[in-house]
């Protein structure tokens, strides 16, 4: 069956298209995938891994056609990213906050 693997850092990103066995789980498939040669940076003790954004463990079965995700830790609170953001276009477009 086919599955896929994907992982980015800031600096690449890589998809890998494999053929596997049926009942394989996703660190099976992981390690023949070869990604953690490519990216030594992995910790799959660490790391959340996903199916289509679905956390998954680390012994759950793979399906056909399954896009196995290995998320990286967030550099950045997303509530924080978008109130940084959001100062930027106020003082880009010369905004005041009430009050300030």
């Amino acid at each position: 069956m086919k599955v896929e693997v994907i992982y980015a850092n800031p600096q690449a990103q890589k998809l890998y298209q494999l053929e596997c066995d049926e009942n394989m789980t996703v660190k099976n498939v992981i390690t023949q995938s070869g990604v953690l040669s490519d990216f030594p940076e992995i910790d799959l003790t660490t790391q959340s891994i996903g199916i289509y954004s679905e956390v998954v463990t680390l012994d759950h079965i793979v399906k056909p056609d399954d896009r196995i995700e290995i998320y990286r830790e967030l550099t950045i609170d997303p509530k924080d990213a978008r109130r940084i953001r959001a100062e930027e276009k106020r003082k880009k477009d010369g905004l005041k906050l009430f009050g300030a």
